[in-house]
């Protein structure tokens, strides 16, 4: 793309707008303003990182490429490459709260040092919310970094059961049917 290039979102314009716990992985490429997560952003952004390449000619960022205004970005990570930074022209009012992890750390499980899964869920668990899904590493299929933990609630004659969507439940998983209803879907509200 020419400008305004995300691997979630070329621009997100409203200041009530709320990126949360998200990842890239992928490729992304322009000219200006080019950004991991988001090219441009006016919104709210946490507790989300990009591990992919990015490319472009000016106002490019592993993470953003511009932040202006009274945007607000906390708990985000990216692995830096060779000259990068995060957010290149932060204009926001809030300071941006950006950490780098090595590739090592985005591989490592729960439990080992410097583990960012556990980074990532720690934000997570401080919201004492059951809403919010959990991160894990999947090391039965080859993703080496943190991926989203999704799990469906149902009821069935007075007994409530989970079942897993994860990708390691998938890769592993018996043949199963099963019948749910999703009632409400929020997005908890700051």
């Amino acid at each position: 793309g020419k400008g305004g290039v995300g691997g979630i979102a070329g621009r997100m314009y409203a200041k009530e707008s709320l990126l949360q716990n998200c990842y890239n992985v992928g490729s992304v490429e322009g000219n200006e303003t080019v950004g991991g997560l988001l090219g441009k952003n006016y919104g709210i952004v946490t507790n989300c990182y990009n591990l992919g390449p990015v490319e472009g000619t000016k106002y490019v960022g592993e993470l953003i490429g511009e932040n202006v205004y009274d945007s607000t970005v906390t708990n985000c990570y990216y692995c830096p490459s060779e000259n990068s930074v995060g957010i290149p022209y932060d204009k926001s009012s809030n300071p941006s709260q950006l950490s780098t992890f090595t590739a090592e750390q985005f591989a490592a499980a729960s439990g080992e040092t410097g583990a960012v899964v556990d980074v990532l869920n720690a934000w997570v668990n401080e919201q004492n919310d059951d809403r919010y899904i959990n991160w894990h590493i999947c090391s039965s299929i080859s993703y080496y970094y943190p991926t989203l933990d999704l799990h469906f609630v149902y009821t069935d004659n007075g007994e409530t059961h989970t079942v897993g969507c994860a990708l390691c439940d998938v890769a592993s998983a018996e043949a199963h049917s099963y019948s749910y209803t999703v009632e409400e879907n929020r997005i908890p509200q700051s």
